[in-house]
């Protein structure tokens, strides 16, 4: 048997940003590694009541399916078995050998998104990039826009040529199929093209780190120097829109 490494090789991530709350100070002891990933999660996871996750009976049962000689890679087997109970996307285990995140969000659905067929069939092959997007004029009069992610950062700059650049359109598709997710600043810079005011869009659980958690507002700001796009606006999403990509329609509307 290989001797645990866990300690000094194991992260855990409760978060689309991946802060790590666990580093090389973990210990190695394959029982209290168990204590203390449930800790962890058990401290800082805000969501067991709206799932209907028993998470005070998932430590006795993984704590009994490790032993002191099992491998780093199943003992990995087991915490990711541990932590596929939250079925959240957003917790990660990271280890030097492997990572685990909750995929079956999307696995077990027939993907309805192939960006040949888009770029072939509906934009003519004339396939316009500006940073993260890919943008057209559809037969003259709708807007197309494709964020890939919202992990990836925007200048002000593309947002005023794209908002231009829309601005006769008389409706405007914003493609975000297959898109896992990524940072909150990107999705409420967004949605300030398409306001005239502020508004509360929605509330943000934080975990307390004594097993409950703080609610606050969510705020967006109008972007101040562009004209807000006021026509309609179409949202195309698939059950690979994650995260930030879940929460942007629903803040949207």
């Amino acid at each position: 048997m290989k001797n645990l490494m866990m300690g000094s090789l194991l992260a855990l991530s409760l978060s689309a940003c991946d802060s790590l709350w666990m580093d090389e100070t973990a210990t190695a002891d394959p029982a209290s590694l168990v204590v203390q990933v449930w800790e962890e999660i058990n401290e800082n996871y805000v969501f067991f009541d709206q799932k209907g996750v028993d998470w005070a009976s998932a430590l006795t049962r993984y704590q009994a399916q490790v032993s002191a000689d099992m491998s780093e890679e199943e003992l990995f087997e087991v915490l990711a078995n541990m932590l596929r109970e939250l079925e959240d996307g957003h917790v990660s285990l990271q280890a030097g050998f492997n990572n685990f995140r909750y995929h079956e969000v999307y696995l077990d659905f027939e993907s309805n998104y192939n960006p040949g067929v888009v770029e072939r069939v509906y934009l003519d092959r004339k396939i316009n990039e500006l940073g993260p997007f890919v943008y057209a004029i559809l037969n003259g009069e709708v807007g197309y826009l494709r964020y890939g992610s919202f992990g990836d950062d925007f200048t002000q700059e593309q947002l005023v040529y794209l908002m231009d650049y829309f601005f006769s359109t008389r409706s405007l598709v914003i493609d975000i199929r297959d898109n896992l997710g990524g940072a909150a600043g990107n999705v409420t810079g967004l949605l300030g093209l398409f306001i005239t005011e502020p508004q509360t869009v929605g509330q943000q659980h934080m975990p307390d780190g004594q097993g409950g958690y703080t609610v606050t507002d969510i705020s967006v700001e109008p972007n101040e120097e562009i004209a807000a796009y006021e026509n309609p606006v179409i949202i195309l999403t698939n059950r690979k829109s994650y995260s930030s990509a879940h929460a942007f329609p629903g803040f949207m509307s």
